[in-house]
């Protein structure tokens, strides 16, 4: 019986060092034979070789490659990085298209160390955005790959009140975006708020107000590229007809167009008083204090304490504390306290 388990147990050795050896004999003919067919080491050569001829992608992939993919985050309106290992005979090809010049429009290059290389491929767009890692050992392969596309596939939150179906998923979409860039832990931090931009602004397209309100102050928050001042101001004024802080941003770009720190005089004192008393007019606590406080100050174009006071009591019963405080700053510095009279 001993003798029995030792041939077993020999066998079973031999058995695994055969697969091994097949392995790394396997790998090591790979690798040579990469290095032996090898259409340059020089990179930029590399890859516009790589990205010409599926057969060459087929050839210069190693055979497992790190795969990430943007999955749901719960239920919510987030996304978050999900990286798998993908046989390379399981890759759908080609895996790039063909770039037609190292320094192609949209192509961008970066040096992770010494052996390895990352491809940014824009070309499609900041919600197309796809990376390639590229490793050198005899020759150049692929050795991982991002998408940061969120598609309907990948994502699916349910839709939101008052929008279409395309505009609820544009929205979430740029919401999710956002939720990325915000993180501030990706590469790619300042792409991401240009894709949530970019979809903020498609959902806006058809004159929806809360995703006007969103494009428009992305692109006052410095965190995306800032928007030309007419379709700035286009934006806010199709969030103004109904959303208060719509009305609020306006009376903002009025006085400082896309200038996010506000320098400066106001620009339109007397549009942008109108805009900001529009935002009281919709039921804003914060407006009517503000509208208040420059009534009281005539920063703008009116200055009218009686109409301040009013403005400041509507505050009040919308449930603002600071215009308590403006108030009772009122009342400590006048021997009697004007008389309210109207807000807007």
């Amino acid at each position: 019986m001993n003798g029995f388990l030792k041939n077993r147990t020999s066998f079973a050795a031999a058995v695994l060092t055969s697969i091994f050896l097949s392995f790394f004999y396997s790998s090591i003919s790979s690798a040579e034979e990469r290095e032996n067919t090898c259409p340059s080491k020089n990179f930029s050569v590399f890859l516009l070789e790589f990205s010409a001829k599926v057969a060459t992608q087929q050839q210069f992939v190693l055979d497992n490659v790190q795969v990430m993919t943007l999955k749901q985050k719960g239920y919510a309106e987030q996304v978050e990085p999900f990286v798998t290992h993908v046989k390379s005979s399981d890759l759908k090809f080609p895996i790039i298209f063909p770039i037609a010049s190292f320094k192609e429009e949209g192509i961008q290059v970066v040096r992770v160390d010494e052996e390895t290389l990352q491809v940014v491929d824009k070309r499609a767009g900041n919600s197309e955005i796809k990376t390639y890692t590229f490793k050198l050992a005899g020759c150049w392969a692929l050795y991982g790959m991002e998408d940061w596309a969120i598609t309907s596939d990948n994502f699916k939150p349910p839709q939101k009140k008052d929008m279409s179906e395309s505009e609820s998923f544009l929205f979430q979409k740029a919401m999710a975006y956002s939720w990325l860039g915000w993180a501030q832990k990706y590469q790619l931090t300042t792409e991401l708020f240009q894709a949530s931009l970019d979809n903020f602004v498609l959902a806006a397209s058809d004159g929806n107000a809360e995703a006007s309100l969103a494009a428009a102050g992305l692109s006052l928050s410095g965190m995306a590229p800032k928007l030309d001042e007419e379709k700035l101001e286009s934006l806010y004024k199709t969030a103004a007809r109904i959303l208060p802080a719509g009305a609020e941003g306006l009376s903002y770009f009025y006085c400082y167009g896309n200038d996010v720190a506000g320098n400066g005089p106001c620009k339109d004192p007397y549009r942008a008083e109108q805009a900001l008393i529009n935002s009281a007019r919709l039921g804003s606590a914060e407006g009517a204090n503000s509208v208040g406080e420059y009534f009281e100050t005539g920063k703008l174009v009116t200055k009218d304490i009686n109409r301040a006071i009013a403005c400041y009591q509507l505050a009040v019963q919308r449930g603002n504390s600071d215009a308590i405080k403006n108030l009772n700053k009122i009342k400590q510095h006048e021997a009697r306290m004007p008389q309210a009279s109207y807000c807007y």
